[in-house]
């Protein structure tokens, strides 16, 4: 089935991440970043992606996967 699809998808996208050693932030920092996710720069069918800004003032883009069920 699809969400089975979807679930070994995720779980291979996490595990390459992972790899890279990436930050997790709280959504509250996401948030902030992007000014209440106030930009769109583009979407997709995965997702929305937000322009923002780090407080030390480098530009970030910040996407938000949807929920696929």
């Amino acid at each position: 089935p699809d969400s089975q699809l979807a679930a070994t998808t995720m779980d291979r996208f996490l595990s390459e991440m992972a790899k890279e050693k990436p930050i997790r932030f709280a959504p509250q920092q996401l948030s902030g970043f992007t000014q209440n996710f106030s930009k769109v720069l583009g979407s997709s069918g995965f997702g929305i992606v937000y322009k923002g800004e780090f407080p030390n003032g480098v530009h970030i883009a910040v996407k938000v996967l949807k929920n696929i069920s």
